[in-house]
């Protein structure tokens, strides 16, 4: 069988970006519907924990490790290695912005948003949590970051929703700033 990792590795980020506001809404949907798909449940497609892995990857890490204000990821120091596929990074704010529209667009599984706001509900909360405290900040992002989390919250499991409120409890909060411009980054102290 042949190996299709790179026609991946191309593919999803493309229809990923497809999830943009510049896009048509009937492009969007379908992006979202492919997107939805590819983290769908089904185990009978032979590839679906690369293409989840990739998906979650260029969703969740602008959460986890950040950007930059010139929105290059931030490499942690332990971790060096080659540097990110362009088609693979966007910013924070692109990465709010595409969970949006991708939650907006498609069915409301709960196995689905489960999978996809989950691992980084923390993050989310953190940057609500900072917004929140700026009276200047977008009330549009901050709008979005709650839907974001309102939804979650309304669709996981207990046992996970007690999960994910027990480790924002635990932790002791991310640093994050938003310039003037609205881009979003991890600050830097």
């Amino acid at each position: 069988m042949p190996c299709y990792k790179e026609y991946y590795h191309a593919i999803i980020p493309r229809t990923i970006m497809l999830l943009s506001n510049t896009v048509p809404p009937a492009h969007r949907r379908a992006a979202a519907f492919t997107v939805s798909r590819m983290l769908g449940t089904d185990d009978t497609f032979p590839y679906h924990t690369m293409t989840s892995t990739i998906v979650l990857a260029m969703l969740h890490l602008p959460f986890l490790r950040g950007t930059s204000q010139r929105g290059t990821e931030q490499v942690a120091p332990d971790n060096p290695g080659p540097p990110p596929n362009p088609l693979h990074h966007m910013t924070t704010t692109v990465a709010l912005s595409t969970l949006v529209t991708l939650i907006i667009n498609t069915d409301p599984s709960p196995v689905f948003i489960s999978t996809l706001l989950s691992p980084i509900a923390p993050a989310l909360y953190a940057l609500l949590y900072h917004l929140d405290q700026i009276k200047t900040s977008d009330p549009s992002i901050r709008e979005s970051l709650h839907g974001l989390l309102a939804t979650w919250g309304r669709v996981v499991s207990s046992l996970e929703g007690v999960d994910v409120l027990s480790t924002i409890l635990d932790c002791t909060g991310d640093d994050w700033q938003v310039d003037m411009e609205s881009q979003i980054s991890r600050s830097d102290k």
